[in-house]
């Protein structure tokens, strides 16, 4: 992967380290130890050796740094006569440059995906010592700024890459290379942990952690690939996969909701952002403030799932979108989330009251733009810079005041017949290990998934909207509506498992957008066989 070799890269990071700790013995253990890639341990902040080989699984949270400038020391140099390049005789021509980003734990990843990634492993969150992120430090974690986050969350380092590759923000990374902690040349910029390896002995000085890498593997198409899950047969084992992750999602997320009601979560959380088609946004109503079971289920599910509280406050207060500060340094931003997640905002603390203030008028648009458009800004002083993103937005908001956000569907909620008050309750309820992942399989190889729609069920689709105004008045569906119940047709195609849209399908859609509305009594569903099997009303 790299203009220098792996022998080389740690030759030369041993080398810029204090004279007392420069030790060239031990880079055949350093060899030796990526031989086995499964037993490299996770990078902790708080416990990892110094100098030593460790795997982060990460997101890019600044990739703004210029290319920095080094002098490599290679296995060839002779150092008594003088070949390294390095002294009094310093050869120009052997300067090299390496990338260096700063990185963070994946925001909101799901404990059960280390698992599957890396069997056996020891995951992140069962450090024994809790990660304390230094106050001054803070503004680069993007869990901070929401109010949540994980142990893993707060895991963040320096990484230097030594190839020719680029590097974009919000992309997610597995690099494998030697852990060294630096002295930083300016403490007021980055005294970054507060406890464990990462303080200098006098603690006059704090100390950077710096990932060089030698390995790296990019997760740009999926956060878990779907050769790890399990395999699911289109058909009938994925009908009845489907039916019980449905039923899961009403009984123990809504706590007895209709089935219906169960379909449209499922669709929406099946959907990804493919340019110009976003997905729905959608806002369920409870009745109740009390929180929803399913804010605890759906990390069980996906692989990512990151919630935001919002409030008056935290809109004043935090960042919600990167910025720069002084010396170009990036506030990170809580939305600043992977590709591929689900991001899940409670609006109920918006009304306390107060005033929207500068800095929370513009969280607020942050929020409106990652929803309507999929992007997300990086401002700097002089100039600005949207990146693309790839993410789900549900919205809590409440059956009287509905939600302040603007979304594409509202799903009212009825009371539950049971309720799941607590995570461990949800947790009890879940079955086994081997179904759960039959569920995760599920979700992703339908957000993985491709669709074409027939020309005879496009025409079908047209025909029934005509028909439909001609018969109830131009003002009973726009075209604009059309295409929000389009858009659910699709992920609930990609939801059976289908590559292409049958009309069946689609009249499952209208109908269930009738009930979203009020506008039906009953639905039936099919088991893909053509013949209806399930009315989904009632409980």
């Amino acid at each position: 992967m790299s203009a220098l070799g792996t022998t080389d890269i740690l030759r030369t990071a041993l080398a810029e380290l204090p004279a007392q700790e420069e030790t060239a013995a031990d880079i055949p253990a350093l060899l030796s130890a990526l031989q086995d890639i499964h037993s490299i341990p996770s990078f902790r902040p708080t416990e990892s050796a110094p100098n030593s080989i460790v795997s982060f699984r990460c997101m890019l949270q600044d990739t703004t740094s210029q290319p920095e400038v080094f002098m490599p020391v290679l296995e060839t140099d002779e150092p008594e006569s003088g070949s390294t390049g390095q002294g009094e005789d310093i050869d120009y021509s052997r300067l090299k440059e390496r990338a260096v980003v700063w990185a963070v734990g994946v925001p909101g990843e799901s404990s059960w995906v280390q698992d599957t990634l890396v069997p056996n492993a020891r995951s992140l969150s069962a450090s024994p010592k809790p990660i304390e992120i230094h106050p001054s430090i803070a503004h680069k974690f993007p869990c901070v700024q929401s109010g949540e986050g994980s142990e893993a969350e707060r895991a963040g380092a320096f990484i230097k890459f030594y190839d020719d590759s680029t590097h974009s923000p919000l992309t997610i990374h597995t690099v494998i290379g030697l852990l060294t902690f630096a002295p930083s040349e300016d403490p007021s910029a980055f005294p970054l942990l507060s406890s464990g390896p990462s303080l200098s002995p006098d603690s006059s000085l704090p100390l950077l952690p710096t990932i060089h890498v030698l390995k790296t593997t990019s997760h740009t198409d999926s956060l878990v690939p779907v050769d790890k899950l399990p395999l699911i047969e289109p058909g009938k084992e994925w009908h009845a996969i489907r039916t019980e992750l449905r039923n899961l999602i009403c009984q123990i997320g809504l706590g007895g909701e209709e089935a219906w009601v169960g379909e449209w979560v499922l669709g929406l959380i099946c959907q990804r952002n493919q340019p110009p088609l976003h997905p729905l946004t959608a806002s369920l109503l409870p009745p109740q403030s009390t929180p929803l079971p399913l804010r605890y289920l759906l990390p069980h599910l996906l692989p990512t799932f990151h919630s935001i509280p919002i409030s008056i406050s935290t809109l004043n207060k935090s960042h919600f979108h990167p910025s720069s500060t002084k010396n170009e340094d990036l506030q990170a931003g809580a939305l600043q989330l992977p590709k591929g997640g689900t991001l899940w905002i409670e609006e109920a603390g918006l009304g306390e009251g107060g005033v929207l203030g500068e800095r929370g008028l513009g969280n607020f648009e942050a929020i409106k733009k990652v929803m309507g458009e999929q992007k997300i800004e990086f401002s700097f002083p002089f100039s600005s810079f949207w990146f693309p993103m790839d993410v789900n937005v549900l919205v809590i908001g409440d059956a009287k005041g509905g939600t302040l956000l603007p979304v594409d569907v509202k799903i009212p909620l009825q009371s539950p017949s049971k309720s799941y008050a607590t995570e461990e309750e949800v947790e009890a309820a879940l079955p086994g290990s081997e179904r759960m992942n039959q569920f995760r399989a599920l979700i992703a190889r339908a957000r993985e998934g491709t669709l074409v729609v027939p020309p005879d069920v496009s025409e079908a689709i047209q025909s029934h909207f005509v028909n439909h105004r001609q018969i109830h008045g131009p003002q009973s569906l726009s075209g604009e509506e059309l295409g929000l119940r389009m858009k659910f047709a699709r992920s609930l195609a990609l939801s059976r498992g289908q590559t292409k849209m049958d009309l069946e399908t689609w009249q499952d859609a209208w109908r269930l957008d009738e009930l979203r509305l009020g506008q039906a009594d009953g639905w039936i569903a099919s088991d893909g066989s053509g013949k209806a099997k399930e009315k989904l009303v009632g409980r």
